[in-house]
């Protein structure tokens, strides 16, 4: 099966968005926009683009409005919302870039028996996305802002269980007085307000004043349909609205579920039919509502990506990662990322290829698994997630591997065998731990099933790219891996781009760069995470070293090979680590500079 491109995609010399954007494939249409899966030419990374539809491309109005929806979304800049990379014109119609979330929606993850019906889903599932987005909420209602389309399918997720709030298409500025403001109104008037299976019912009222709390009477209908697999209302659209101002919730307790007490208590409050009873804030709502509730574990190492043409839920191990596949449902032959963050047809043209190697190159194939949402549910859950079992495990598993260490072996024995001499009631406790640590392996085997976590891909290792622009840096520091982001082919650097790599929170390989500008080496001091790797560095100025000095976390300038005085003096004053492993000469001056901190690392010719 191939995606052709829809024949309204706009023209341009080398059918491309802006010179850069390939358009693959619709995703989706909403009130006034379509989004299309892309792929970035410049960075090799997977996008998602959105423009106003064809039909109103011609609309000047339009076109207004969709420009102040791109203004008010880059205004959020945060880690629960999709986050917006780049936008622009292109043949004078608005076009916006975003972050591409190949792990599917919430709706994806609702579990259907095989006629398709819904059923409900465990609540400990509710931790891998509530918390994260009604932080979101919470950060667009401080700004005065409405989403008013909460629902599972705009809830996205990125593969690795991390929940983001997007499609801001019908959100609304609210002025002073609560009023929705008409004159920044971000879609057109005579459009939908909403998805009325899970509007507030003062979102019904023209007359109504509403705020955050709308948004989290829909956050809570989500809830309530994931904990029982229906929503609390599902009559027509015609009784829908009369069902919401009207009716009242049929409680969570009488759906004949085992849920906690105060898990149903904060639903029942969160849906409301007054705005004034429910909770002050989303998240208020969320702490209430898991108080009680005991997480699921999810498996270790494991994304969870839409096959880009069936769209079923496939299940990827880290092995997978820059390998090819075929889809179990649709046999589409398919490319995986070598970050794990998207799947590729390999029909597909991407005009630059998969992110680490070029179109045509391919490496072994492997076999996806489908995610089992349908039947059981469980996403791959362990045997140890249950809702008492999960908690005693974990602690059980930490205690085990704070005992069972390689460290620990000998005062365990001594503790072990006094107790066999000198203490006969300690006889049991002593066997047992002579017993494990003779069974260490099988011990801490038993015990390493993997906790709670959101993981995300290790690395991001864009090789190709030679340089930078301040907008890619951001763009890659968004996109940026769980562990470090590397460039090893990046060779010039502005200090512009400096300033945007810098706030990167973790670990920053910029091998390539054989020189620093003084601007640029004091942007790259500032830089967020732990470790700063330069080792393409063979030389080093004073004033560079000076400005380097101020960098707070582990320095790696492994490509030197001789220090002046002058430049060892500045970095001897670091109070952060610095590893300088390719030394071969230094004046006695320089190395007693750098011998005087105890941060710094010299090759062991140069330590005494």
């Amino acid at each position: 099966m191939s995606i052709a491109a829809p024949a309204d995609f706009p023209d341009d010399d080398d059918g491309l968005i802006a010179g850069r954007y390939r358009l693959i494939a619709e995703l989706g249409v909403g009130g006034m926009g379509v989004t299309y899966r892309a792929w970035d030419t410049h960075l090799l990374l997977p996008v998602v683009v959105k423009m106003p539809k064809p039909e109103v491309r011609n609309d000047s109005e339009a076109l207004q409005r969709f420009a102040r929806e791109i203004d008010a979304m880059r205004a959020l800049q945060h880690d629960s919302i999709v986050p917006i990379t780049d936008h622009g014109t292109h043949n004078g119609c608005p076009f916006v870039v975003m972050r591409f979330l190949p792990g599917g929606s919430l709706a994806d993850y609702r579990r259907r028996d095989d006629e398709g019906n819904t059923l409900a889903n465990p609540a400990g599932m509710l931790h891998f996305w509530l918390p994260a987005i009604a932080e979101a909420l919470d950060y667009i209602h401080q700004r005065g802002m409405l989403h008013r389309d909460v629902k599972p399918g705009n809830i996205f997720f990125d593969g690795f269980w991390n929940a983001f709030l997007g499609d801001f298409g019908i959100a609304k500025v609210v002025d002073g007085s609560g009023v929705l403001a008409e004159e920044q109104t971000l879609t057109a008037t005579m459009m939908a307000i909403g998805t009325p299976d899970y509007m507030a019912p003062e979102m019904f009222s023209p007359k109504s004043k509403p705020d955050g709390r709308a948004d989290q009477y829909a956050l809570a209908v989500m809830v309530y349909e994931m904990l029982c697999g229906v929503r609390p209302f599902t009559g027509s659209k015609a009784h829908i609205v009369v069902e919401h101002t009207g009716m009242r919730v049929p409680p969570l307790q009488n759906k004949g579920l085992t849920l906690p007490q105060s898990l149903c208590e904060a639903v029942e409050r969160a849906l409301a039919k007054k705005p004034a009873e429910r909770f002050g804030m989303c998240t208020e709502f969320v702490r209430a509502a898991l108080r009680d509730v005991t997480p699921l574990i999810s498996e270790q190492d494991i994304a969870r990506l839409l096959c880009p043409g069936c769209k079923n839920l496939l299940k990827l191990p880290q092995k997978s990662a820059g390998r090819t596949g075929k889809c179990p449902k649709c046999r589409e032959p398919i490319d995986v990322a070598e970050d794990l963050r998207s799947l590729w047809l390999q029909s597909e043209k991407r005009g630059g290829g998969v992110a680490g190697r070029a179109d045509g190159e391919r490496s072994s194939a492997i076999t996806f698994e489908e995610v089992d949402v349908d039947k059981s549910g469980r996403w791959g859950v362990n045997k140890w997630a249950g809702e008492f079992g999960g908690a005693v495990h974990e602690k059980v598993s930490s205690l085990v591997r704070a005992l069972l260490t390689p460290s620990a072996f000998t005062p365990w024995l001594i503790v072990s065998t006094m107790a066999l001499l000198f203490v006969p009631l300690t006889l049991v406790v002593a066997i047992v731990i002579h017993v494990a640590i003779v069974m260490y392996g099988s011990v801490v085997t038993l015990f390493q099933y993997p906790a709670p976590s959101k993981l995300t891909a290790q690395y991001l290792t864009p090789s190709k790219l030679t340089a930078l622009t301040p907008e890619d840096a951001r763009m890659l520091v968004k996109w940026g891996g769980h562990s470090g982001l590397d460039l090893p082919s990046l060779n010039s650097l502005t200090p512009e781009a400096a300033e945007e790599l810098a706030k990167y929170k973790r670990m920053l390989y910029l091998n390539g760069l054989t020189t620093l500008s003084l601007e640029v080496a004091h942007a790259l001091a500032d830089h967020k995470g732990y470790l700063l790797r330069l080792n393409g560095l063979t030389a080093l100025s004073p004033e560079v070293a000076e400005a380097l000095a101020d960098h707070k976390g582990l320095l790696c300038l492994n490509g030197l090979t001789t220090l002046s005085d002058e430049a060892a003096g500045a970095l001897g004053k670091r109070q952060g680590e610095l590893r300088l492993d390719g030394l071969t000469t230094l004046s006695d001056e320089a190395a007693a500079a750098l011998r005087a901190n105890p941060y710094i690392m010299l090759p062991d010719k140069f330590e005494r």
